[in-house]
């Protein structure tokens, strides 16, 4: 308030825009999320391979599962039996890993843990790879 006129506070976009400048999107990503009664949400990796080298492919599982569980990360799925619902895709095998964000995705296959596997699985297979965010899951 100046003098005797009522000014009204800035709008609350303006108000939130200073008070996060300074802060990272993944920090500020984060920040709301939680402090709006959430968590993060999971991110998944979902491969597709071809292993061309079936002995070096068993070395490479070896090496990739202690880097996955050293980032959070979790196998969903591990090269079950798939069965065609629609279309045509056809792969060899499927893997799907659970990380407890996108972040921790991202970090695993930066590692320094993941480098010998990765490198290893890329002489000795083919590989299609997304990353996915998921979603919490609904309250009924």
């Amino acid at each position: 308030m100046t003098g005797d006129r009522w000014q009204a506070p800035p709008p609350l976009t303006s108000r939130l825009s200073r008070l996060t400048s300074h802060l990272s999107p993944l920090t500020l990503n984060f920040s709301l999320l939680t402090s709006l009664g959430g968590s993060p949400l999971p991110a998944y990796v979902i491969v597709q391979v071809t292993v061309g080298d079936p002995v070096a492919y068993e070395r490479y599982k070896q090496l990739a599962q202690d880097a996955v569980a050293a980032y959070g990360g979790r196998y969903i799925v591990r090269g079950g039996a798939t069965t065609v619902l629609e279309g045509t895709w056809q792969p060899s095998r499927l893997v799907v890993l659970e990380f407890p964000d996108a972040e921790r995705a991202r970090a695993w296959w930066h590692s320094p843990e993941y480098a010998p596997g990765k490198a290893l699985r890329q002489s000795c297979a083919e590989t299609e790879m997304l990353l996915v965010d998921g979603m919490l899951p609904s309250r009924a």
